[in-house]
């Protein structure tokens, strides 16, 4: 299994895309597919670390895909993709045992960047900045007599 190597199942590109690029910046890796039967043949070709996938979407059945993926996967975890607010989804979610949930703007076609684990690993990305930056030595000091 790769553990730095996901799925990512969501119809909307953007929100997928955008999960993307912050998971890269954590030197993750991940694949967006579009529909449950792309989830399917991809892991009948190889395994995921992870899985994140939308459970507010009617026409994508995220918590079911998740549950197959946890059982084929050996309890890998997935996180899930929704809307705010504790609905019906996201209580089935936590009772199957999600790991954590990236959330939509208020519009619901973007990723929102300051909630959830969107806005956990972009935190944890930007304190890893400050810590090298203030390990890394100034290559240019001015003389005091200057």
């Amino acid at each position: 299994m790769h553990a730095h190597s996901g799925l990512i199942l969501n119809r909307n590109i953007v929100p997928a895309y955008q999960i993307r690029s912050v998971l890269e910046f954590d030197a993750m890796a991940a694949d967006i597919v579009l529909s449950d039967l792309d989830v399917y043949a991809r892991l009948s070709h190889r395994s995921y670390g992870f899985l994140i996938c939308d459970i507010d979407d009617v026409d994508v059945q995220g918590i079911a895909v998740a549950e197959w993926f946890r059982f084929q996967s050996q309890g890998a975890p997935w996180y899930a993709i929704c809307r705010y607010g504790n609905s019906r989804n996201m209580r089935l979610a936590r009772e199957k045992g999600v790991s954590g949930y990236f959330f939509l703007n208020s519009a619901g076609v973007a990723l929102d960047p300051h909630a959830g684990m969107a806005h956990a690993l972009l935190r944890r990305q930007q304190m890893q900045r400050q810590a090298t930056l203030r390990r890394t030595p100034q290559a240019y000091q001015l003389h005091p007599s200057f």
